[in-house]
């Protein structure tokens, strides 16, 4: 298995603990001063409540 520290993080992720994934991810893989881009879905989050 490949382990590399990284620059940039784009993180796509369509679950409903993304944010959750994200920061795991960040801590284990990005390096210091690095950036994370996130694409955050609503519907991911809470598909039960209507969209606005």
């Amino acid at each position: 298995m490949l382990l590399w520290i990284v620059d940039v993080i784009f993180a796509d992720d369509a679950q409903p603990d993304q944010a959750r994934i994200i920061v795991y991810n960040a801590q284990h893989f990005l390096k210091d001063g690095g950036h994370v881009v996130i694409s955050i879905k609503a519907s991911c989050i809470d598909s039960t409540m209507p969209a606005e």
